[in-house]
């Protein structure tokens, strides 16, 4: 019998939240987004000086192996993302997403 891996963390040492509602094969609880937004905003306030780019969907968002979201999540641009223009606009797209997650199937 064969099984699907979904979780291979990545050389960071990150998994995707995309992965992450893979493996469970279900949405993530409220109380979990909740957590996604608060550590959002503490990796953009580590990273505000350095340039950052919206989240797009799931695979953007990095969880590293301690369970933090990583900076990497906003600094990196070797996806073609668009450029994030101020911080409010970085967390109102984090934020949008919990629609996507809540209605994962």
């Amino acid at each position: 019998m064969s099984t699907v891996s979904y979780c291979r963390l990545d050389s960071s040492h990150c998994l995707s939240l995309k992965q992450v509602v893979q493996s469970f094969c279900a949405p993530i609880k409220e109380e979990h987004a909740w957590a996604v937004l608060h550590q959002g905003v503490l990796a953009l306030l580590q990273v505000s000086d350095e340039p950052c780019y919206l989240v797009r969907n799931l695979e953007d968002i990095l969880i590293s192996d301690e369970g933090n979201l990583h900076a990497r999540t906003f600094t990196r641009d070797d996806l073609n993302r668009l450029p994030m223009s101020n911080l409010a606009t970085g967390v109102a797209e984090l934020g949008v997403h919990y629609q996507t997650v809540n209605s994962y199937e």
